[in-house]
């Protein structure tokens, strides 16, 4: 079976993120084109980010856009298997804002999670693991 048009919509996957964070995995939701731009108009609308394009936040708002970010494409995170399972310290449940923090923080974070979540092969081929929860 082929991919379903219904399939197209809201799709997530489990992505390991590298060293040095290797053995935390964070679910991530795919950003469509059409998924990309509601979140942008959301963004602008709450003066969160510049309205001239692009996704750069306005100055002094970063912590609150990087917020917005985590509640929109950061749904959980995991201990990767073959790590302890404190591997994230004292087992922390995922919070966005917890995901915000690590964004926020860590530029080998952030630059992972905004490829992934535009990378259509890692929600849609037959080896990942994407799939659509609604």
């Amino acid at each position: 079976m082929g991919i379903r048009l219904d399939d197209l919509r809201g799709r997530v996957t489990w992505v390991p993120l590298k060293q040095p964070f290797l053995g935390i995995g964070l679910l991530l939701k795919h950003a469509s084109p059409g998924n990309h731009e509601r979140f942008r108009n959301r963004m602008v609308a709450k003066g969160v980010v510049v309205p001239s394009g692009g996704l750069f936040p306005v100055s002094g708002r970063e912590s609150e856009y990087f917020l917005e970010f985590a509640r929109e494409y950061i749904h959980d995170w995991r201990v990767e298997e073959g790590f302890p399972e404190d591997h994230i310290e004292g087992k922390l449940q995922y919070t966005a804002e917890r995901g915000a923090y690590i964004i926020e923080n860590s530029r080998q974070i952030w630059d992972q999670v905004t490829a992934s979540i535009t990378d259509d092969k890692l929600f849609f081929s037959p080896s990942s693991n994407g799939s659509n929860p609604s």
